[in-house]
C-alpha cells in the first residue's frame, strides 16, 4: 500500500472547496512549506465573520487543529491522522466550527 501524503490530500480538498466557500462568504487560504524538509507541512486557514480556524498537517499525519476568533484560539488540539477519511472529518469539523449552520 502506498504511503499517503496528507499535505497533497489537503491541497486537493482546498482546491475543491474554494469556489463553494467563496459563494458562502467563507474565506479559505492554503499554503505549504516550500523547502526540502523531509517532514513537510501544509495548512488551511478559514475565516467567517470574525471566526478563525486553522488545520496544519505534516506529511506524517501529525496535525494541529485550532479554532477561535481575533482574540486568540479557543480550541487547540493535536491529532494523529491515519487516513484520508480522518483528515476529511477534521476538515468538515473545522468548517462547522468556523461557519456554524444557521
Amino acid at each position: 500500500m502506498p504511503k499517503v501524503d496528507f499535505t497533497e490530500i489537503l491541497a486537493a480538498w482546498c482546491q475543491r472547496k474554494v469556489q463553494e466557500a467563496h459563494s458562502a462568504d467563507l474565506e479559505i487560504t492554503f499554503d505549504r512549506t516550500r523547502d526540502g524538509r523531509t517532514k513537510h507541512s501544509a495548512w488551511v486557514e478559514l475565516e467567517f465573520q470574525g471566526r478563525l480556524g486553522e488545520l496544519m498537517i505534516w506529511s506524517t499525519g501529525e496535525a494541529e487543529y485550532m479554532v477561535g476568533d481575533e482574540s486568540g484560539p479557543a480550541v487547540n488540539e493535536h491529532h494523529e491522522v491515519g487516513s484520508i477519511e480522518q483528515l476529511h472529518v477534521l476538515l468538515e469539523r473545522l468548517i462547522e466550527a468556523v461557519q456554524p449552520s444557521q
